[in-house]
């Protein structure tokens, strides 16, 4: 089995740089520069983990520990960079929206002190790891969730942006809904699924990374599509901008 999971997670890590390469060659990388940096640092990570395992168990561990908190970031910058796309035309949701992220992440990490004893019980690792373990699981199931509340947001209030944003809102969800379940069960189970964990985490990372090499092209980026409203929507969509642009003038930057 380890073997299998070494073959694989180094298979993820080619389709990462496969995704970075189609996007380069597209002309696509300017336009999404967060997909792009999250697909070469995971890379890097990914190869740095691949070394740090014909070492020694211990070293793996640590370097995941140093280069995971990086991926947090990035993956919030991806998430954000996707949001941004759908906000371009309303200004106001937009930057209601990056507080909103900001807050969803805060609320996340006080509800997650639910399952806390849960989690903390079950894995038998020193704290410190126990802690990332945990703040991983949370950070994954907020970003998952900002970025289904932003599909559903929309559905309801259309915005014109390019076929190639509706596919990498659908992957986006797909992959961090996936990765937070994993974790989820990891946390609450231990080490007695920690092979299962990580095989789904690989094969939802191939899936994943493969379809925005596949599906992200130049043709889906050329023309913004807007879903046909009527005048009364158009109205009512324009309203809730202006309304959160004047309750954000209330906030600094």
């Amino acid at each position: 089995m380890r073997e299998a999971l070494t073959i694989i997670w180094r298979l993820a890590a080619v389709t990462e740089l496969i995704l970075v390469a189609r996007l380069l060659l597209q002309g696509l990388a300017g336009v999404y520069p967060a997909l792009v940096t999250c697909s070469c640092v995971f890379a890097f990570q990914a190869l740095l983990l691949h070394v740090s395992l014909s070492q020694r168990h211990s070293m793996i561990q640590q370097v995941w520990k140093v280069t995971e908190p990086l991926s947090w970031v990035l993956c919030s910058w991806m998430v954000l960079e996707l949001f941004s796309k759908w906000t371009r035309s309303y200004p106001g949701i937009g930057r209601f929206g990056r507080l909103l992220f900001g807050a969803l992440i805060s609320i996340a990490l006080v509800f997650s002190l639910i399952w806390w004893p849960f989690e903390w019980k079950a894995l038998v690792f020193d704290h410190d790891f126990r802690i990332y373990y945990i703040l991983n699981r949370v950070f994954l199931a907020t970003q998952a969730l900002f970025v289904l509340s932003v599909w559903l947001f929309f559905r309801n209030y259309p915005a014109p942006v390019a076929p190639n944003v509706f596919r990498h809102t659908h992957i986006t969800m797909t992959y961090f809904a996936m990765n937070a379940l994993s974790w989820l069960v990891f946390t609450l189970n231990g080490l007695k699924v920690a092979t299962l964990m990580n095989f789904s985490i690989v094969v939802v990372t191939i899936g994943c990374f493969s379809a925005w090499a596949i599906l992200l092209t130049r043709k889906g980026e050329e023309r913004e599509t807007m879903p046909l409203v009527s005048p009364e929507d158009a109205a009512r969509i324009e309203r809730v901008n202006q309304e959160l642009l004047g309750l954000m003038k209330n906030f600094p930057g």
